[in-house]
């Protein structure tokens, strides 16, 4: 998670619509407001994305498993 500074506070909170949102995910995903329910979506919802990135499709075991 990484703040935004104030002058980032520009879009909405992913989670609930209604506040400008002051954290952003890693990979520009999801933005989140200061509510604790928002922060903890968007700390999941990155964790998720890591760890799906972290799995190796078929073609990427075929390709850098054997080299």
């Amino acid at each position: 998670m990484y703040r935004l500074s104030k002058k980032q506070h520009g879009p909405k909170c992913t989670f609930c619509k209604t506040e400008r949102a002051t954290h952003r995910t890693k990979y520009f995903a999801e933005y989140s407001c200061m509510h604790q329910e928002c922060l903890d979506k968007a700390y999941s919802a990155e964790q998720h994305r890591e760890e799906s990135e972290n799995n190796l499709t078929e073609a990427d075991y075929q390709t850098w498993n054997q080299l």
